[in-house]
């Protein structure tokens, strides 16, 4: 689900390409997603010892499992902070657009309950694993 967000960031840069700042901001939390979901899907593969106990039905008293409790936790509450990030990241840059108010808080609302449904979406998938 990290690209998920990495496309919206993404999508923010090729409208609000306005500031350097928000370019850093957008390229920063890129960065850190996809660092983190490489890190999880590293994490992930070495969860046992040794690998090939994943695609070997024969299980040995030698397989070790590692729990995945705390990188899960981790990983969810990097994923909220990322999550709040994207969703106030474009309120500034619509804020300043030259439209009436009625028009901007229409846009800032579509954006929001976009990106809302996104975060949900993926958040769930963290817990519930699918």
């Amino acid at each position: 689900m990290g690209l998920v967000k990495v496309s919206i960031l993404l999508m923010y840069l090729r409208i609000f390409n306005t500031t350097r700042w928000f370019r850093l901001i957008v390229y920063g939390t890129m960065f850190v997603v996809v660092g983190v979901h490489f890190g999880c899907i590293v994490g992930y593969l070495c969860q046992n010892r040794p690998i090939s106990a994943y695609w070997d039905p024969v299980r040995d008293e030698a397989t070790e499992w590692v729990s995945m409790d705390n990188p899960i936790i981790a990983l969810a509450v990097i994923t909220i902070i990322t999550d709040v990030i994207v969703l106030i990241l474009p309120i500034p840059i619509t804020w300043r657009l030259h439209m009436r108010m009625r028009q901007k808080l229409i846009v800032m609302g579509i954006l929001l309950v976009g990106v809302m449904y996104v975060s949900m979406i993926s958040d769930s998938n963290i817990w519930y694993g699918d």
